[in-house]
């Protein structure tokens, strides 16, 4: 009975290592959603940006594939001395074989296929100039201050600031949702060149799961933007107005006076089954940047909480900086 025990125990333990990588190859080939799922609440607990989310899926594979080449190892040092293996040592070491050649292969094609994603997350893991740009910016005693680029203005008492990575998911998800059949269009709208997040500011904290006002402010290089063709404030405030279904630009463009300066002031109103959303978007301009600053609300109160924050902003002399190329 010993024997018979033992026996069944050795066979069983040869399919370990076997179970566990095919299990990983099936649950990628049947599980792609709960994966896509695991793997966006990966990147939301260490905060990762979209581009830096794909070493996820990598990682992963180079794991399971380490994990089976051991065992590839010891059926071959078996092999080359010789040693007189059971039937069930093959069949395991072959089906190990081919799962870890699968995960090398995915990981292969995975680093090729998405390498300008990959190249741009480990740029942004590294720093670059619009994490610079971005953590120039503080908040003190209720106020937003940005040096670099020379604005600053009131927040809304108890808002709460979103990280940089949060703000590039965020824009991310904006962007494939309107152009997610095109991937070069997703990567023209989620992070265009010469955009320099400055601040995202929240009603409610990340974790609250429902309807949450925001303020989003971003600054564009006017040198960029003078090589599309936009050489103005009211052209680059009449872009705005350039929307597609389900947005629509209400009104015309209008002159907006602020405490130091004058800018512009463009409403956009988006229409989703679930409700109205308002957009106002104001505009400023410093030495070297546009700078808008989005207010996004359903109701109305929300809103003018927003605008009083707004109505405060400020621009400064800025500290010199090339802004001319973003990350």
């Amino acid at each position: 009975m010993f024997g018979l025990w033992h026996h069944e125990f050795r066979l069983m333990r040869s399919f370990i290592v076997p179970a566990v990588v095919w299990g990983y190859v099936f649950s990628v080939l049947f599980g792609q959603q709960l994966w896509g799922a695991a793997f966006d609440r990966l990147m939301y607990l260490i905060d990762l940006s979209p581009n830096q989310g794909w070493i996820l899926p990598l990682m992963f594979n180079f794991l399971v594939a380490i994990v089976g080449l051991p065992s590839n190892l010891k059926y071959a040092l078996s092999l080359r001395r010789r040693l007189t293996l059971p039937v069930s040592d093959h069949v395991a070491a072959a089906m190990c074989f081919v799962g870890v050649c699968l995960c090398l292969k995915g990981a292969v094609f995975l680093g090729v296929s998405k390498r300008e994603q990959i190249a741009a997350g480990a740029s942004e893991s590294l720093g670059g100039q619009q994490r610079r740009v971005f953590e120039a910016g503080r908040i003190e005693d209720g106020k937003f201050f940005n040096n670099l680029i020379g604005i600053s203005f009131d927040l809304p008492t108890g808002w709460h600031s979103a990280s940089l990575n949060a703000i590039r998911r965020a824009l991310y998800s904006v962007a494939f949702a309107m152009a997610k059949e095109n991937a070069q269009t997703v990567k023209e709208l989620s992070a265009p060149a010469g955009t320099f997040p400055l601040l995202c500011a929240y009603q409610y904290p990340d974790t609250h799961g429902g309807y949450n006002p925001s303020l989003y402010t971003v600054a564009y290089s006017k040198e960029v933007l003078a090589a599309s063709g936009v050489d103005t404030l009211e052209a680059y405030a009449r872009g705005f107005r350039e929307v597609q279904h389900p947005y629509h630009a209400i009104g015309d463009v209008l002159l907006e006076q602020f405490t130091d300066s004058a800018g512009y002031h463009v409403h956009i109103e988006g229409r989703f089954p679930r409700g109205t959303f308002q957009q106002h978007v104001y505009v400023v301009e410093t030495g070297r940047h546009y700078v808008s600053l989005t207010a996004s609300a359903m109701a109305e109160t929300d809103m003018a909480i927003m605008r009083r924050a707004i109505s405060t902003l400020q621009v400064h002399r800025t500290q010199p900086v090339s802004t001319a190329t973003a990350e």
